[in-house]
This record gives structure tokens, C-alpha cells and sequence, in this order.
């Protein structure tokens, strides 16, 4: 019976952590799609000197309002998947290390359950970037598109590029997503024991302003060191030409060393690696800080809704 029961127990905590996560990600969808839209295009953009504000003028110009949130059906559909995923995937490595809910834990800790979260999520993110990205990047409208919508450009990747064209840029998404959600959670973690430190609380007693300025944080500090592997992975899936499929001879890398050298040579040295990284990092900090509060309230109620 006691067995029965614990197993029912952990069972009602990954529900509850793929509730949260869900209803976080469903709030980051809408609160970030627009500035993911923007920065998606700068990384493609080859013109010099063309920043936030530019990308953002054109757009609205040439394509309307709506244009801004081209390829949002794909996120909407599948972020709060993605984020159950992630936010489920981090809390199951912090119980395999020993830690239950409410207990404290360290910085190196959530380092860990991070970039766990972030290595699981890349297999199931890896094609839904694909699609969302190159609907993005469009410029025609839908009459003339080369995509016609998800199912279109699912369609037609398969078409042209296999089945395996739908896991192109995998092996750059990992190493993406690894340090990202290390960044975010640690940043996180961070700025909410100095917070409650500054305001003589307990880290579970910090207030919905505290935890805005923490998931800013994290927001931002998950960008900043993985900015440079997403420019890489958009380059990769953007491409419907075989341009980076070179391999290194000894390391068969998906073409990131091939797209990194053509970078590097072409789009001046090492900034050619940071375009977009102002559209990404505004975004970053908005949308994180409503999807963190999002997911410490849904956690209380869905806790005991649950329970």
C-alpha cells in the first residue's frame, strides 16, 4: 500500500509539472512570438548595420501587423508542450538528485537539471524550429508563399529533403538548448536567493515582482550563452540548399563547423554571431518574466487542484 501509494504521489507531481509548464509556455507563446519573428529575420538578414528598430519598420511596412506573428501556430501549438517538457524534465533530474518539492538546492544543481531539461527538449524541439523558422523568414504572402502553413511545410520538407530533413540542424539544437536552459535556470535560481536575500525572506515566500525580475534574468542570461549555436541552427534549417553539408572530416557535425567558418569569414568575425542578439535578448527578458510568474502561480494552484 505504501509502495501504491508513492508511486501514485510521484505520478501527481510530474502531472502537476507538465500543468505548469503547459499553461507557462502558453503565456511565453504570446507574450514573445512577435520579437522571436524579428530576430529570426535579423540572423538572415545580410544588410550591414540593420538593427531592432529597422527590421521591425520594414516589416510593418511592407507586410502589416500580422506579420509579426507569422509561424505562430506551430509555437502555440507545440510551446506548451515543449515547456511541459522542459519544466517536467528539470524537476524529475532534481528528484533523481534527491531534492522534493519546496526543499532547497544548489547553484551546481540546477546547472545540472538544466542542461538535462535542455538535451531531452532538443529531440522534440528540433523539427518544430525547423517549420517555424521557415515560415518566418517569408516575405511573400500566403497566396505566393513557398510554405503554405505548417502541415504545407512539413509536407514539402519531406518532399525535397527526406524524413531526416525534418532533424536537420539537431546536433546545433543541442547545442543550443544545453547551455540555454543551464543559463536560465541558473540565472534564475541566482537572482531569486539574491533577492530574498536583499528582502530578509525565504526564496518560496518572494513576491510576483521579485520573481518578474528573476525569469528577466534568466531570460536573459540563457541567450547569452547560447546565442551564438542559434544563429548556427537557424542558418542550418533556413537553408533548403545543401550550402553547409560539408562535414568535418572527422566529425560529422550537421555542417556547424561549415556554417560557423562561413560566418566568421563573411559577416565580420565574431559579430557575425551576435546579429539579432537585441531583438532575442528583449524578448528573452518580456516573455521569460511572465512565463516564470506563470509558472510559480500555476504550480501553486495546480498543486492543489491535484492533491
Amino acid at each position: 500500500m505504501e509502495q501504491d501509494s508513492n508511486e501514485k504521489s510521484l505520478r501527481n507531481v510530474f502531472l502537476n509539472d507538465l500543468i505548469c509548464g503547459s499553461f507557462a509556455g502558453i503565456v511565453n507563446v504570446f507574450m514573445g512570438h512577435p520579437l522571436d519573428s524579428i530576430k529570426v529575420r535579423m540572423q538572415i538578414d545580410h544588410r550591414d548595420k540593420l538593427g531592432l528598430r529597422q527590421i521591425i519598420k520594414e516589416t510593418y511596412k511592407n507586410e502589416g501587423a500580422l506579420a509579426f506573428y507569422k509561424g505562430m501556430c506551430p509555437p502555440l501549438f507545440t510551446v506548451p508542450i515543449i515547456n511541459s517538457i522542459v519544466f517536467a524534465s528539470y524537476e524529475f533530474c532534481k528528484r533523481l538528485m534527491g531534492i522534493h518539492a519546496g526543499q532547497d538546492y544548489t547553484f551546481k544543481q540546477s546547472l545540472i537539471s538544466g542542461m538535462f531539461a535542455g538535451f531531452v527538449n532538443s529531440f522534440v524541439l528540433s523539427p518544430i524550429e525547423l517549420v517555424k523558422c521557415r515560415l518566418q523568414v517569408q516575405r511573400e504572402d500566403k497566396a505566393h508563399a513557398y510554405y503554405r502553413g505548417p502541415l504545407h511545410c512539413v509536407k514539402r520538407i519531406i518532399q525535397e529533403e527526406g524524413s531526416r530533413g525534418l532533424y536537420k540542424g539537431l546536433l546545433s539544437t543541442i547545442s543550443r538548448e544545453t547551455p540555454c536552459y543551464a543559463g536560465q535556470f541558473g540565472g534564475y535560481f541566482l537572482t531569486k536567493k539574491s533577492l530574498a536575500w536583499l528582502q530578509k525572506k525565504d526564496v518560496h515566500d518572494l513576491g510576483h515582482g521579485s520573481l518578474f525580475i528573476a525569469g528577466g534574468v534568466g531570460g536573459f542570461t540563457c541567450w547569452l550563452v547560447s546565442y551564438p549555436q542559434d544563429i548556427i541552427k537557424t542558418r542550418l534549417q533556413v537553408a533548403r540548399s545543401q550550402e553547409f553539408a560539408n562535414y568535418s572530416r572527422y566529425i560529422r557535425d550537421g555542417g556547424m563547423i561549415e556554417c560557423a567558418k562561413y560566418i566568421f569569414k563573411n559577416e565580420h568575425g565574431f559579430m557575425g554571431f551576435w546579429r539579432g542578439f537585441s531583438a532575442c535578448s528583449a524578448r528573452a527578458v518580456f516573455a521569460n518574466s511572465f512565463m516564470f510568474v506563470a509558472y510559480e502561480y500555476a504550480q501553486k494552484k495546480a498543486r492543489g487542484i491535484i492533491e
